[in-house]
């Protein structure tokens, strides 16, 4: 069922972010032209990167609650929701060797009591497509949520939620004997999340994945804004980041965060000797990381450190 995959694609989009923020005071409600302020950039960035994930995860967290209980709809139609308002849900699967399958679900006042947060209204829709097949390189595998004007409120405490904007992710499995090499990418031209107090805009994210024979390399870019980070940050690989099989840190690479300055962090031989990874902010050592929490920081980039990610 979609809900799952909706709550997944959400902490997908989470994990692979590094964001900032305006909150609603600064941009004079939603739908005004915003300029967002550079974001400061201090030793404290990674805290503040944590404390954005969470934010994420919260409404996450919500958005799959919200979703569970309809998990039961195994046909398409309209359905009453339990606190009133309904749903009306189809699919559309590929039914010689589903291989394709897209289904939406549309909202409309639509109030559900969750676990957590009590009764949650929602009304919008959200559109999920999947390709999953095999060609002659290896397995393709496309997926793609749209969330078109989801909005909510947790009824007991007044909370909004907002989705807006679409997740694409486009995967090869690669033979062994193609020439063709295994490859994730993930993109988000526009997003806007918000939770409560929490917000998150994301415009131009991509973030890649891909085998080179040795090893993996990971490239990310985008203009990011949180209420986690305080400003815009734009993001840049100018070094992609490589994980050679085996390696539980990165063994070279350095990711850019331009705010009101650019930090700069740095993995193996890119850290220039300053450990197994370290924090430049415009230039200057500004913190230093031993293996461990080196592993650790590549986690919260999304980049795995294991043996063969991919």
């Amino acid at each position: 069922m979609v809900n799952q995959k909706l709550a997944g694609m959400v902490v997908v989009a989470a994990g692979t972010m590094l964001l900032s923020a305006c909150n609603d005071s600064d941009t004079g409600g939603h739908g005004g032209v915003v300029i967002p302020e550079p974001a400061p950039v201090s030793p404290e960035l990674i805290t503040d990167l944590e404390q954005m994930f969470d934010d994420m995860g919260a409404a996450a967290d919500l958005m799959f609650q919200v979703t569970d209980p309809l998990e039961t709809i195994v046909k398409p139609g309209t359905y009453d929701c339990d606190g009133g308002g309904s749903v009306t849900t189809n699919y559309d699967e590929d039914n010689d060797d589903n291989e394709e399958q897209s289904e939406y679900w549309d909202f409309s006042n639509c109030v559900v009591t969750t676990e957590d947060y009590g009764q949650v209204r929602i009304d919008g829709r959200v559109d999920y497509y999947e390709l999953d097949q095999d060609t002659v390189d290896g397995t393709v595998w496309k997926n793609s949520v749209i969330y078109d004007g989801i909005t909510g409120e947790v009824l007991d405490t007044g909370e909004m939620l907002v989705l807006k904007g679409t997740v694409k992710i486009d995967e090869l499995d690669a033979d062994a004997a193609s020439s063709e090499t295994s490859y994730w990418i993930e993109t988000i031209d526009s997003m806007e999340m918000r939770y409560g107090e929490r917000h998150v805009e994301i415009t131009g994210l991509e973030f890649r994945e891909e085998e080179t024979g040795a090893g993996v390399e990971y490239t990310l870019s985008g203009e990011l804004d949180a209420s986690a980070l305080g400003g815009s940050i734009s993001l840049s690989t100018p070094v992609p980041v490589t994980v050679e099989d085996g390696y539980t840190c990165p063994t070279k690479g350095q990711v850019n965060a331009a705010g009101d300055e650019t930090a700069e962090l740095r993995f193996g031989e890119t850290a220039l000797g300053t450990g197994a990874a370290a924090l430049w902010i415009d230039g200057q050592l500004e913190v230093s990381y031993d293996e461990s929490e080196c592993e650790d920081l590549a986690d919260l980039l999304g980049i795995e450190t294991y043996d063969d990610p991919l």
